[in-house]
């Protein structure tokens, strides 16, 4: 487990309600200074594949991408994690149908709720849209799930 991972557990964890000060010691000893919020794990792979791609290392950027599960939770998280809680600074990326949970959640924790880009439709719509249908397609098929796209679109 990395570092950076031991932060999202500890942070999970502490969201769940219990004690914070394994997050806290952590965001004092890492150089974690940006948190992007995400609503799910798949969101968290989405966007750490993307910025590693583009030869980014989000950790040793300080940059912690941390699933909420869920966006309902995005005003816990802001609460712990923003100017309120450990000062770190908040970004993230919703679907349009869950603005309204992260901005409520930014403005009650005192961060910047435009902080946040709003997907059009939601984050794998926006992966589609940079990356094109052909390519989506490839990648599917090469992670061995083809047959079930091509069920599913049926």
């Amino acid at each position: 487990m990395t570092d950076m991972d031991a932060f999202r557990t500890a942070v999970t964890a502490w969201a769940a309600g219990g004690p914070g000060d394994t997050a806290r010691d952590l965001a004092a000893r890492l150089p974690v200074r940006t948190v992007v919020l995400l609503e799910g794990r798949s969101d968290v792979a989405a966007v750490e594949a993307l910025a590693a791609r583009r030869g980014r290392d989000l950790a040793a950027e300080g940059v912690c991408a941390l699933s909420m599960n869920g966006a309902t939770n995005a005003a816990r998280h802001a609460r712990l994690l923003g100017p309120s809680g450990l000062g770190l600074r908040l970004t993230g990326l919703c679907d349009e149908a869950e603005r309204a949970h992260y901005a409520r959640g930014l403005a009650a924790a005192g961060a910047d709720p435009d902080g946040f880009f709003v997907c059009v439709a939601d984050l794998e719509d926006e992966l589609i849209r940079a990356l094109g249908v052909d390519r989506v397609g490839e990648l599917v098929d090469a992670e061995g799930e083809g047959r079930a796209l091509r069920t599913f679109l049926n």
